[in-house]
């Protein structure tokens, strides 16, 4: 006789899936040609609210943890953190994820790196870019963090 065992998600295993899949799913966002970070990440805040509207979420934007001293960009039931980058090219908006990640994993518990790609450089492999710099940082758990690459601008139409 097999005996299935379904193991229940925890609150926080919950969160992080319902964000995630609703950032990597539901979310579109458009190119201007003079936004700016702060633009995209004042669309998601309108975009989250159906996160609050279908699963009751408290969310925070800009929130500042308790002892901390950095502000992540999104924080959902004080459980999953949001830090979104606008990438135009180079390495330097890869390794300032990582390092924020890293940092506000000591408060969340879990995190998700949301990356708009404005760039015709390809979605997987940027993506892959920076899941490499973070496991070579082996800081945080792969099962604590989520990396999401959504291209927007010229680059939408090419995923592959």
């Amino acid at each position: 006789m097999v005996v299935k065992i379904k193991l229940s998600q925890t609150k926080t295993d919950r969160v992080f899936n319902n964000v995630s899949e609703f950032l990597e799913n539901e979310t579109y966002f458009r190119h201007g040609k003079h936004k700016t970070e702060k633009d995209y990440q004042q669309n998601l805040e309108g975009k989250l609210e159906v996160l609050t509207e279908r699963h009751g979420y408290n969310i925070k934007y800009e929130a500042v943890p308790k002892n901390g001293k950095y502000r992540v960009d999104f924080v959902v039931e004080n459980l999953v953190g949001i830090e979104m980058k606008f990438y135009q090219g180079g390495h330097k908006i890869e390794e300032q994820l990582c390092r924020q990640i890293i940092n506000y994993s000591k408060y969340y518990p879990k995190m998700i790196g949301l990356v708009l790609n404005s760039t015709n450089k390809n979605d997987k492999d940027l993506k892959k870019e920076i899941e490499e710099i973070m496991d070579n940082l082996n800081v945080i758990g792969k099962k604590d963090y989520r990396i999401i690459v959504k291209s927007i601008g010229k680059s939408s139409q090419k995923k592959d």
